[in-house]
């Protein structure tokens, strides 16, 4: 990866992670989609990665206009060696990313 790249993914890696409330129970204020939210943490934290894409797909279908979403689809692609489609969900998240 070249170090232009990297520098865009960890700028949208900031921006992202800026957008996730600091504690986990301040999802519960999002309504479903935190509920939602949430779900996909926890099957991402169980190792549970085709579970944890299919809830970050349908965290992307509901809001196409939260970057996070994005950010952590391309994680688990990445650590998955599915690096085409992660370089998409980060380009995505840029995106999706105010400002």
């Amino acid at each position: 990866m070249r170090i232009g790249a990297i520098l865009g993914v960890m700028a949208v890696t900031a921006t992202a992670l800026a957008a996730v409330p600091a504690r986990a129970d301040k999802l519960d204020d999002l309504g479903r989609y935190g509920k939602d939210f949430k779900k996909a943490i926890a099957l991402a934290d169980r190792h549970d990665t085709a579970g944890a894409i299919r809830a970050y797909q349908r965290l992307i279908e509901q809001r196409t206009d939260v970057p996070i979403p994005y950010y952590f689809l391309a994680n688990l692609y990445w650590d998955a060696g599915q690096k085409d489609r992660a370089r998409a969900q980060f380009a995505k998240a840029a995106k999706a990313t105010p400002g």
